[in-house]
């Protein structure tokens, strides 16, 4: 007898005990059912699939509203850059008219100084030639 035949012999005389153990096929079929999903579990997990798809929409929708805060500060940070430059430069020109002013100030106390030097030793003097002591 080569392997072929006894490999079918053996099969013939377990398909043999499975036909007549009651208790076996019992065994066998409620194993099957086990691996078989239900209409209870399609459902379940149906259910599970739509519980997650509606928390995936939530999420979307709070990363448009994200999107849509970010992009509205983006803009506001865009305009409060413009304001700087145009306030820098303000600054700037502010700074210089300020050098200008200060120049023309320190001219303004030299010519002062100038003008008025020789008026107050003119004055001194007829004050002291009247003078005597």
């Amino acid at each position: 007898m080569d392997i072929e035949e006894v490999a079918k012999k053996c099969r013939d005389m377990v398909i043999e005990e499975l036909l007549a153990n009651r208790e076996l096929r019992r065994e066998i079929l409620v194993a099957r059912a086990k691996e078989t999903a239900t209409k209870d579990d399609i459902d379940r997990l149906e259910k599970r699939m739509n519980e997650q798809g509606n928390a995936l929409n939530g999420l979307r929708g709070r990363m448009d509203k994200l999107e849509g805060r970010m992009d509205r500060l983006e803009e506001r940070m865009n305009r409060f850059e413009e304001r700087m430059d145009r306030f820098e430069g303000r600054l700037s020109r502010l700074e210089e008219r300020v050098v200008r002013i200060e120049g023309q100030l320190t001219l303004f106390t030299r010519l002062f100084i100038a003008f008025n030097v020789p008026i107050l030793l003119g004055i001194l003097g007829i004050l002291f030639r009247g003078f005597t002591p």
